[in-house]
């Protein structure tokens, strides 16, 4: 392990699961820089899971499953199936064809998307905690994967 991830795990260990944020950003930017780990299946669940949950919190998720490649989405919902079934199903949820030009240039998308799209925020806030407890947990299960 390098030195600026035993850092990092070295201030997770010092926080509880809740203070989380002072160091999920610390995490998340080291993830994205180092490329190579971006292919590892866990580390881009680790990254769709925080980034769901940031920008239901900030904006909705709509705009993160707008932004977000579909391809890295559906990876992660794979990778979580295995344990996490109800987080899992609830990104699967939210997954469609924003893109697709029939919606995306008229901005008339269909209502479902728009409900399941507020259902995804309200099951977020309600099961903050318990995703802050799984991106904690997960670095600390995979740090000697890493």
């Amino acid at each position: 392990m390098n030195s600026e991830l035993e850092r990092l795990y070295e201030k997770l260990k010092r926080i509880s699961y809740s203070d989380l944020y002072k160091v999920e950003a610390d995490f998340c930017t080291y993830f994205y820089t180092k490329s190579e780990s971006n292919s590892d299946p866990y580390i881009n669940a680790f990254l769709i899971v925080s980034n769901w949950r940031a920008t239901s919190v900030r904006s909705g998720v709509w705009t993160f499953y707008e932004a977000t490649n579909q391809s890295d989405i559906e990876k992660a919902v794979e990778f979580l199936q295995q344990e996490y079934e109800e987080l899992s199903a609830m990104i699967k949820k939210g997954i469609h064809d924003y893109q697709n030009p029939a919606y995306a240039e008229s901005f008339e998308y269909p209502e479902e998307w728009i409900e399941e799209s507020d259902e995804i925020d309200d099951w977020i806030e309600v099961h903050e905690e318990q995703i802050d407890k799984w991106l904690y947990d997960s670095l600390i299960v995979n740090e000697k994967l890493l």
